[in-house]
């Protein structure tokens, strides 16, 4: 079986690479190198703390093995785990701490959450301000990816066990006859013919399936860089995650091989527009106010900001992971809203096994 993948992001080769297990004709082709793409993130967050959302904690787990395989194989620090504080104000602990103790699916023997005084959560973070924190819990198997170092790896993982890499992108879908996709051509002209087509073409996907996409809308999120005072030879501190009152969450993680401190905020900031992929001075003045709330030490540093785009399927915030409901060769895989990254080995390895007809539908993850 002859199977061709469009997008070189974390979904994409995931597919591809649990695919290769399955078939030896695979072929990935690199859709436009978008530096804005979650993908293309320096660090992506992973823990197994999802609230009401059950379906996730299970996939987590799974993907964990799989991105410890991958730091192994490639002999670097793909995966680093010094744990995820939660940090709560008056009451918005409860739904927490319930969905912490009860993840359907998961041991939480083997994955605990743990409440902590907040006196002693101060000791574990040398810069943090607990200001306004109530509520503490610990997750000492969580932390953060490497993002764009781990689509290198599993990019060199795939070319190693001979998979096919083009770097031309797509310029269009081909014509379909009798419910198939005939095929892809590419911008030098080339049309691209195989048994199975998969599309993981991130914030392209409502561009290029504008039907079954509909409800996917593309976010401004924002990233902030600050110094590190960490050293490449010291542990890594916990990531701190903090609600942040009736807004969405903000995240805090040093890595110390870059020497740099990360803040990305999770507020949703509008639909993204393409002129909005530039951060502004007010962008500069929000990572400011956050690091100031949490971080003191940072005091007034400028930060380097970058905007993320997130492909956020609205109202449910789960992916498409699905055959085209039209096209019986052709499969789509997009709408990640931010935390596909982080389960992205267990959903490819779901893809491909729909795609040789090994496994259910997962009725959450289809495209109709």
């Amino acid at each position: 079986m002859r199977v061709a993948v469009f997008g070189s992001g974390a979904f994409g080769l995931w597919t591809a690479n649990a695919l290769l297990e399955r078939t030896a004709d695979v072929r990935v082709y690199g859709f436009d190198n978008d530096p804005h793409a979650a993908s293309a993130s320096t660090h992506r967050l992973i823990r197994t703390v999802y609230g009401d959302r059950h379906l996730y904690p299970p996939l987590v787990v799974e993907s964990l093995s799989e991105w410890q395989r991958l730091s192994n194989e490639s002999r670097e620090d793909l995966l680093v785990l010094p744990g995820v504080m939660w940090l709560f104000r008056d009451d918005e602990y409860a739904s927490f701490a319930t969905a912490a103790t009860a993840a359907p699916g998961i041991d939480r023997a083997a994955y605990p959450v743990d409440e902590l005084d907040v006196e002693d959560a101060s000791k574990l973070h040398p810069w943090l301000s607990l200001h306004g924190i109530s509520r503490a819990f610990f997750e000492p198997k969580a932390g953060f990816l490497r993002a764009a170092q781990c689509c290198d790896a599993l990019l060199a993982r795939f070319k190693g066990k001979g998979g096919q890499f083009h770097p031309v992108p797509m310029s269009r879908l081909g014509r379909t006859e009798s419910g198939t996709l005939e095929g892809v051509v590419l911008r030098d002209g080339t049309t691209v013919e195989a048994d199975q087509f998969v599309f993981a073409c991130g914030a392209a996907m409502t561009a290029l399936f504008p039907d079954i996409f509909a409800s996917t809308r593309l976010t401004k999120q924002l990233e902030f860089f600050f110094d590190s005072k960490l050293r490449h030879d010291q542990p890594a501190v916990p990531v701190t995650v903090d609600f942040n009152g009736a807004k969405d969450m903000f995240y805090g993680l040093a890595d110390p091989a870059g020497s740099v401190f990360k803040i990305g905020d999770d507020t949703d900031r509008g639909t993204l527009q393409q002129d909005h992929l530039e951060p502004t001075i007010e962008d500069i003045k929000i990572g400011q106010q956050l690091a100031r709330e949490r971080f003191p030490e940072l005091g007034n540093a400028i930060p380097r900001v970058r905007v993320c785009k997130y492909s956020r399927r609205e109202p449910s915030l789960h992916p498409i992971a699905d055959r085209h409901p039209e096209w019986t060769n052709c499969w789509l895989l997009g709408g990640g809203s931010g935390h596909g990254f982080k389960f992205s080995p267990a959903l490819g390895a779901y893809m491909a096994r729909r795609i040789v007809g090994e496994t259910r539908v997962i009725e959450e993850f289809s495209s109709v």
